[in-house]
């Protein structure tokens, strides 16, 4: 969602694995019939329920479903993300990261899959402290100069790294972090309950003071935590 201009999008993060491929093309066709515009995938999507045991899945079933619908790409935007997809099937442990190497591939990699020559939004899906920032924000800017990727955003991320981050991009000329994506619950946790999955953020104060201050759009995800 945007702070100032709500907007749905549908995730995507089970098809081609929990959700079968003939489900997936009708849940994409009514999304658009009833006004959607923005899908959101991931290139590790979904590697822990794939019996292959890497991402890619859903960018696949996405693809497909663009190349059986003339002219839908033009009707919807796509947003991807890089950082988590494993190296060795299985072995989360062995995530890509976001390197200039891994950011390069990722984004190649999910184009492809894709069947298109750029998306409308690329994630740095969550931090990666073992490279330095410079390099991740070089990587991002590069993709974006070329035409591969319209806008760069950062999910799952500290609004201080996000801070540094732009600040870093308009000292190096390039393309900033324009979104933020954080898990944000309609329902609160009570304060210090541990929650499952500790690697999403929770939406905080400072990002949205760093998102209104900054003009960023912001995208919430399992707005109930799972819950239903």
């Amino acid at each position: 969602m945007d702070v100032t201009q709500p907007q749905a999008v549908l995730g995507t993060m089970d098809f081609g694995t929990r959700v079968a491929p003939d489900r997936a093309f009708a849940i994409l066709d009514a999304f658009v019939a009833g006004g959607g515009v923005w899908l959101d995938t991931a290139n590790c999507y979904a590697f822990w329920t794939d019996p292959d045991g890497v991402g890619g899945a859903s960018e696949r079933v996405i693809g497909a479903w663009l190349r059986s619908r003339p002219g839908m790409r033009d009707a919807v935007r796509i947003a991807t993300k890089v950082r988590h997809n494993p190296l060795v099937p299985h072995s989360p442990e062995t995530a890509e990261g976001l390197s200039a190497h891994a950011v390069h591939a990722g984004a190649e990699g999910s184009l492809r899959r894709l069947g298109v020559d750029h998306v409308d939004l690329l994630w740095a899906h969550a931090e990666d402290r073992t490279v330095p920032l410079e390099e991740t924000v070089d990587a991002f800017g590069a993709l974006v100069a070329k035409g591969a990727v319209l806008r760069v955003g950062a999910a799952n991320h500290a609004a201080w790294r996000v801070e540094r981050a732009r600040s870093l991009a308009r000292e190096r000329g390039v393309e900033p972090w324009t979104s933020l994506q954080l898990r944000h619950s309609l329902a609160q946790p009570r304060p210090l309950t541990p929650l499952a999955e500790g690697g999403h953020r929770m939406l905080t104060p400072d990002d949205l003071d760093l998102a209104r201050s900054e003009g960023l759009a912001v995208w919430s995800y399992t707005s109930l935590l799972w819950g239903s």
